[in-house]
């Protein structure tokens, strides 16, 4: 395995918004299946999934999960800077009151170089409940894992280096630890700074990107990048010679910048373009940022507004070992069936969404599927099982209102 490898391994979440009960995102891959082996990414810990795509019906709970991701990782970025008026980042259970007032538990394996992280907090609005974070090599001889700390409350209780315990007069009860080192000069204790920068620089959501300004301000200080942004919607027959970006200030000295298109030589603003090419401005940053730096790309509704051989290509771009050599993966979710599909993706990369009788968010791997009690086949049609209703997760039209 080449040194750089920062890859999503399992993502589990309970008491999230419509998530009651645990959900589980897994994206270490089925050993025991065959098909499309060679999508998979080799590691020393095992082969990885570079796709997870949730498919499910409205309202199911889709947003929620990836909403989850998000709500981890802002809470990582921003819980040193809370004051005393202002909660954690945590909707429970909306629809049952019990749950409506217990704690939310964000957990998270991912992989830095040759090592596999743990990383896991639970909180209610008001507080930090417990926190861990563990590590673990990818080894013949030595697989334990080791505790970096342990925190109860706001104090560390345990950790494999003793002096942090020192700092425990300066965590509050709403201060993540993982958040407190971030950036802090800590002698031979390198876990912090390895897990920090997965969360920081290798995790990219479609949550953080704003093609009004955010994304707008990357093209107008790297004109390589401006200039690959051309290049990449002309491959999908995008009928743009040049786009420019231009910066200017408003009264209170805030930087705006304003995008345009230029067609036929004539320059226009970048507004009346479609929705679909719009969306493809911040998309495009999210993907190239996952396949040139390595990490987890996260996108809700990633077909929306986007053809759907546009969407098959963005998936064959991280399936591609040549295109997607930092083992980079993605994770969305769609309703489009065109890569639903055994040539598009293996059955442990396609994942349903749905609500139980207890109206908690479920998810579940086709791969889980069996007939007659044997593994559900992978030359079956994927597409057209789904729409009879075979694997669940889709809408009951016939009910009457």
């Amino acid at each position: 395995m080449a040194r750089g490898d920062f890859m999503l391994l399992k993502f589990r979440v309970n008491n999230y918004k419509s998530i009651g009960t645990e959900v589980v995102l897994d994206m270490n891959a089925v050993n025991k299946l065959t098909d499309n082996k060679h999508f998979l990414i080799e590691s020393e810990g095992g082969n990885v999934l570079p796709v997870a795509a949730l498919f499910g019906l409205n309202a199911g709970g889709k947003t929620n999960i990836l909403d989850a991701f998000y709500a981890m990782k802002k809470n990582i970025f921003y819980s040193t800077l809370l004051d005393k008026n202002e909660n954690l980042l945590t909707t429970p259970f909306l629809f049952n009151e019990e749950m409506s007032n217990q704690p939310t538990a964000f957990e998270i394996f991912f992989m830095v170089n040759d090592k596999e992280y743990n990383y896991c907090y639970i909180i209610t609005k008001a507080e930090v409940i417990e926190e861990w974070l563990s590590v673990r090599k990818f080894s013949k001889n030595d697989t334990k894992w080791t505790p970096i700390f342990k925190r109860e409350g706001s104090k560390i209780i345990h950790s494999k280096y003793e002096s942090l315990k020192e700092y425990n007069h300066l965590i509050n009860n709403k201060m993540l630890v993982l958040s407190f080192f971030y950036g802090k000069e800590l002698k031979s204790i390198y876990e912090f700074e390895e897990a920090n920068d997965w969360f920081r620089n290798h995790w990219f959501s479609d949550n953080t990107m704003d093609f009004y300004n955010d994304s707008l301000q990357f093209y107008y200080e790297d004109d390589k990048l401006r200039k690959a942004l051309v290049k990449f919607l002309q491959k999908f027959d995008i009928d743009i010679e040049d786009i420019i970006i231009e910066r200017e200030e408003d009264k209170d000295g805030n930087k705006k910048y304003k995008p345009y298109t230029r067609h036929n030589g004539n320059k226009y603003s970048a507004y009346i373009e479609s929705h679909g090419t719009k969306k493809l401005f911040w998309l495009y940053l999210i993907i190239k940022f996952a396949l040139d730096f390595g990490g987890v790309a996260i996108v809700d509704e990633l077909d929306c507004q986007l053809h759907p051989f546009v969407l098959r290509k963005i998936i064959r771009m991280f399936h591609n070992k040549d295109v997607n050599s930092k083992n980079a993966q993605i994770v969305f979710t769609s309703h489009n069936l065109i890569i639903l599909d055994r040539r598009e993706l293996r059955r442990d990369e396609i994942w349903f969404v749905e609500k139980n009788e207890n109206k908690y968010t479920e998810l579940f791997s086709l791969a889980e599927f069996k007939t007659d009690d044997k593994q559900y086949r992978a030359d079956s049609d994927y597409g057209k099982h789904y729409l009879a209703g075979r694997f669940g997760a889709i809408p009951n039209l016939d009910k009457e209102v």
